[in-house]
């Protein structure tokens, strides 16, 4: 019978109930020496079964050998139901002292594959769990055909497609360890891209721009649990300090009334300038503390991403500031203008309140 056939009847069977309260014996006839023999291990010159290992002898349920009598396999059966984790030191150790390139756990419901000669501890050597249950039949098919097939083990295509599935699992494993990780290094020292994306955020529900420091002690406390909430909510002052005080909410449809659609103009330091795009207040902005800062302007393209010296293709429209090398990004929405105007002031030591953006609300 063909191994997909034969995985079909299979799960067929577990699904009849027959794996609950199988013994382990009953495990090997009825799960997994069918799916042996449809991957090709069939009869003595192939398969010895009660197999002894280590030191001490011990019996593997199946040892599984090439045309040359070598052992390539060890398949150790347990228990449907039983904890697989729990056994797996002692697969290892006899799979990897005996020089056995593959191993397996299973109790023909699951199927642990493993590499026992690779480095790391059991789990970390494993490149495949198998649900005979819960997983597709092409997954599976392919999974045991292409790592634990008779030609395929033999030919030596097995051990290099476990090597590229294991490889896969420790760079997924890796993967999602450094999620926390690097969350908690943004959280704690956030950067730009995160502050401007809360910033925009914030505006697109409220219609208000939080300032960058406000942002970050935010994301710092979040950090370390310390964010609380309650009806009396803390409040955050300019300075990035906290303090104490009761917050009245709006509902959307107010807050949506007061979000800006258009810009008309600017007060920066007391002065007026007018402006007929979004661009305009930002460019107006940025011109005027290169005025005053010079040669010291140069610390512009560390403040924000959206600042360069040439126009860098990373910006999809970049438009000078004054008669300066410097350059920003020109295509952005109301929010992102906003903050980066705030967050420029910062950089440079002036004050967020000293600019006022005027705009016709909708």
């Amino acid at each position: 019978m063909a191994l997909r056939e034969t995985l079909e009847q299979v799960r067929e069977d577990i699904a009849a109930g027959h794996a609950s309260g199988a013994n382990e014996q009953e495990a090997k006839d009825w799960f997994i020496t069918p799916v042996l023999q449809a991957l090709g291990w069939r009869g003595p010159r192939r398969v010895r079964l009660e197999h002894p290992a280590g030191r001490e002898r011990v019996k593997m349920d199946f040892a599984l050998q090439g045309p040359d009598r070598r052992i390539v396999a060890f398949i150790e059966a347990k228990v449907p139901g039983a904890d697989l984790e729990s056994h797996v030191g002692q697969v290892m150790t006899y799979a990897f002292h005996e020089g056995v390139d593959l191993c397996v756990l299973t109790t023909g419901v699951e199927w642990w594959l493993y590499l026992p000669r690779e480095k790391g501890d059991p789990s970390a050597r494993r490149f495949a769990e198998l649900d005979v249950k819960g997983d597709s039949l092409d997954l599976l098919a392919d999974r045991l055909q292409s790592c634990l097939g008779y030609d395929e083990v033999v030919g030596g295509s097995a051990g290099e497609r476990a090597r590229l599935l294991l490889e896969e699992r420790r760079n997924q494993k890796r993967l999602l360890d450094e999620f926390p990780r690097t969350w908690r290094r943004l959280l704690e020292g956030p950067d730009e891209m995160l502050t401007e994306i809360l910033q925009s955020a914030i505006h697109e529900a409220i219609g208000q721009t939080p300032t960058a420091d406000q942002v970050k002690e935010f994301l710092r406390t979040r950090a370390v649990g310390q964010v609380q909430t309650s009806s009396t909510q803390q409040e955050l002052r300019t300075d990035g300090r906290r303090r104490t005080g009761t917050t009245q909410s709006t509902g959307r449809a107010e807050q949506r009334k007061q979000r800006p659609t258009k810009v008309t103009g600017f007060v920066l330091w007391g002065e007026h300038h007018d402006a007929v795009h979004q661009y305009d207040v930002l460019n107006g902005v940025a011109e005027a503390v290169w005025r005053r800062e010079g040669a010291n302007f140069s610390r512009v393209t560390t403040i924000s991403s959206y600042f360069s010296e040439g126009p860098y293709e990373r910006h999809s429209k970049p438009v000078r500031i004054g008669t300066s090398n410097y350059f920003h990004e020109g295509a952005m929405n109301f929010a992102s203008m906003e903050a980066t105007c705030y967050r420029l002031l910062e950089g440079f030591g002036y004050r967020t309140d000293d600019l006022k953006i005027e705009t016709i609300d909708g």
